[in-house]
């Protein structure tokens, strides 16, 4: 049984400890790390996920005391970081663990082993709304300005409208419930 510690790249606090058999495969690794990470992950299936080593140049892993790990833990890509995630470095599902691991350094807890990178627009964080939810929201805010500021209804109270000022614009009066007058 191997722990290795995974960070999804791109999003604060989402470094996860995952205990795995090291005869298993790199695709039991994803499913392993959306199972650790099912609420964030909900909408992203496990094999569409990149698995990358977090391996510097000089074959060490990534230390957690590291400015790269530290900026990765708050959400931030830092260019060693975008370095290790490139396109033909992530790691393929059918790979065993056993293999691509050898001639690695032992794992220990204050390293980072693995960097995952979600498909981009599957990532949904749980207190997060979708691009969709947001757009409306901000639809609904702007639609009640409108509302407020060009067609909403003015009072007036009666003593400063007089009926000639109404009658030249054309107003109709209707009294409300609070001895106000709506025009």
């Amino acid at each position: 049984m191997v722990k290795l510690f995974c960070a999804i790249v791109g999003v604060a606090g989402s470094a996860i400890p995952v205990d795995i058999d090291a005869s298993q495969t790199v695709g039991d690794l994803k499913g392993a790390i959306k199972e650790k990470k099912s609420n964030k992950l909900k909408n992203v299936d496990a094999g569409d996920l990149q698995i990358f080593l977090a391996r510097t140049a000089d074959g060490a892993w990534l230390e957690s005391d590291s400015e790269d790990v530290k900026k990765l833990k708050e959400g931030e890509k830092t260019v060693a970081v975008e370095k290790l995630t490139s396109e033909k470095k992530d790691l393929q599902g059918k790979s065993g663990l056993q293999e691509v691991l050898v001639g690695m350094p032992k794992a220990s807890t204050e390293q980072i082993h693995v960097l995952v990178v979600v498909p981009e627009g599957a990532f949904s964080l749980v207190s997060e709304a979708s691009p969709l939810d947001q757009l409306g929201e901000k639809l609904d805010k702007l639609n009640d300005e409108l509302n407020k500021t060009v067609l909403g209804k003015r009072k007036v109270c009666h003593s400063s409208a007089s009926s000639s000022l109404l009658d030249d614009l054309h107003v109709r009066v209707r009294a409300s419930r609070a001895g106000s007058i709506h025009y």
